[in-house]
This record gives structure tokens, sequence and C-alpha cells, in this order.
């Protein structure tokens, strides 16, 4: 089983969803079922597996540090000082999506 985080975007508003599932595919289905939503409210599936392999590439373990730290810190920032995704957004210039992204990975590191 792999861990996935599923962006959805409904009308009112755009969430995160962790899920686990054998493919993207399958944790795409499990999320229109469980959110009654159809494929198209599903902005990116992102498999934690693969993030974090990269993460630990030999190659780059070097710069985990400072990804890490600095991905804490836009966490943080957004936790101390946003009190809605949007505002956070619209102030860093990013995509609502992406930002609920940055900060669903913040949370998780924050918390490993």
């Amino acid at each position: 089983m792999n861990t996935f985080i599923v962006t959805v975007e409904h009308d009112n508003g755009t969430i995160n969803i962790r899920v686990t599932a054998t493919n993207k595919e399958f944790a795409k289905s499990k999320i229109m079922k469980v959110e009654n939503c159809p494929e198209s409210a599903i902005v990116k599936v992102v498999d934690l597996g693969d993030l974090l392999n990269v993460i630990r590439a030999p190659e780059i373990v070097g710069e985990i540090h400072k990804l890490r730290t600095s991905t804490e810190k836009v966490y943080l920032d957004y936790v101390n000082n946003y009190l809605t995704v949007k505002a956070f957004a619209l102030d860093k210039g990013i995509d609502e999506a992406d930002a609920n992204m940055l900060i669903n990975i913040g949370r998780i590191l924050q918390n490993l």
C-alpha cells in the first residue's frame, strides 16, 4: 500500500486528503466515492512514497536538511500568521492547491 495526498477542489474551497491505496487511480476512486465528487474535482495526486524515495537519494541528502527546514518554516509561518489558506496563497503568490500541498508537506515533516 502506498500513501497519497489527493488535492480536491470543491465549491467551498480546496482540501488535501491523505489516503492509502495500491495506485494513483485507486486513490482517486476512493476519494471520489467518499467525497462524492467527479474526477474533474481532483486537482493533484502525489505519491508520498515516490516523494520520499527522491528525498532519500544519496546525491541530494545534503540538501534535504535545508529543504526540510525551509518547508517547516513556511508551515509554521502559515500556522502562526494566516487564518486561511487562500490568504497565505495570495500573499506568497502561489495558487491555493500548491499552498495546500506545501502546508500539508510541512505538517507531515513537522510531525516526523
